[in-house]
């Protein structure tokens, strides 16, 4: 019989220190609110799921209580727990909220009837929804650039938003044969990276100046200008979120006043090519290296431009024969606003006579 007792009050006592003393019967709460969560700042369009980890501290099962998640002024909703044993705790998960600009009180609660503990019933906290990082870079541009010329063009960034980030300009894709390097606004170059050039750090609403030089193409390779080309002029900032703007920059390629031939040397046959960046009268001649005149192939001639002129010579001179082999000179001659400008260059002759 004793031993009996004995057990019985083992049994009284470890039951006594599973539950502690100042346990109560019906009691859950709001351990913690999960989402938002820290830092408790966010981007105006994002998505959230709202959820909080609730608890029962009770001895006894609680059931069918609601638990509620309030975001301030709009935002309610309810979800019902069906049962939770007690010492356990559940996530409870509520419809997505799209976050708006502002400042907003976060709080969520349990409902249980014959709660004994309301104080831990409750959950607040406060969170900012800031105005997305948005990066802007204009103004879009067109403009013509000559063969083998360099233009500079002025473009701005600006940080829109309630963030600043650092900006990062990405090189512009553009054709073979271009070249594209950029520039502060002091004019000094900004060295590039392995994958972009950095601009610095732009706070919100700060505006910040740069500068693309464009060089086109030296050799006029294609006869059939103007062409068109689009430079895109992109910039990223690489904050949450991620954000990128490009201004378009389209250039129209015109030959300068310029000539080569191609092939030189050569052994049967060359074509000249010639550039003119607008009207003019054009003459070119061959001649030999005292000056005299071996074969005309342009008598001022008028042409409309910007335009491309191609001329081909067969080595012969003005009476239909083969020249000797040997260097020459082809000048080309231009006339345009009443101005005349001349281009001297060489050509060699390299076929053996028959």
């Amino acid at each position: 019989e004793e031993e009996g007792q004995l057990l019985m009050l083992l049994a009284l006592l470890s039951l006594l220190l599973a539950v502690p003393a100042d346990s109560l019967a019906r009691d859950v709460g709001v351990s913690a609110i999960i989402e938002p969560g820290p830092p408790y700042v966010f981007f105006a369009g994002d998505t959230l799921i709202p959820r909080a980890l609730v608890r029962n501290y009770g001895t006894e099962p609680a059931r069918n209580f609601d638990v509620r998640f309030r975001i301030e002024p709009a935002y309610l909703r309810t979800a019902v727990v069906p049962s939770l044993a007690p010492g356990t705790g559940i996530e409870v998960r509520f419809d997505p909220w799209t976050a708006e600009t502002g400042e907003f009180r976060v709080s969520c609660s349990t409902r249980l009837s014959g709660d004994e503990n309301p104080e831990n019933d409750h959950q607040l906290i406060t969170i900012r929804v800031l105005r997305p990082l948005t990066l802007f870079v204009e103004p879009d541009q067109s403009a013509s650039i000559e063969i083998g010329a360099t233009r500079r063009f002025h473009f701005r960034a600006e940080m829109r938003g309630d963030v600043g980030d650092s900006v990062r300009l990405l090189p512009p894709a553009h054709p073979p044969g271009w070249r594209t390097e950029y520039y502060d606004s002091t004019g000094a170059a900004l060295l590039p990276g392995t994958e972009w050039t950095e601009l610095g750090y732009l706070a919100p609403q700060q505006r910040r100046t740069f500068t693309l030089a464009v060089s086109a193409p030296a050799i006029l390779a294609d006869t059939n200008l103007p062409t068109v080309h689009q430079l895109a002029v992109p910039a990223v900032a690489a904050g949450k979120p991620t954000t990128r703007d490009s201004a378009l920059l389209t250039l129209t390629l015109v030959p300068g006043l310029q000539v080569h031939n191609y092939p030189n040397p050569f052994a049967t046959r060359t074509t000249f090519i010639v550039g003119l960046p607008e009207d003019a009268v054009v003459g070119l001649a061959v001649h030999d290296g005292t000056g005299a005149l071996i074969r005309r192939l342009m008598d001022r001639e008028e042409h409309t431009g910007p335009t491309v002129i191609e001329r081909r010579w067969d080595g012969t001179n003005r009476q239909g024969r083969l020249v000797a082999p040997g260097t020459y000179q082809y000048l080309l001659e231009v006339t345009r606003r009443d101005r005349t400008e001349r281009i001297l260059k060489h050509l060699v002759v390299t076929r053996e006579l028959p």
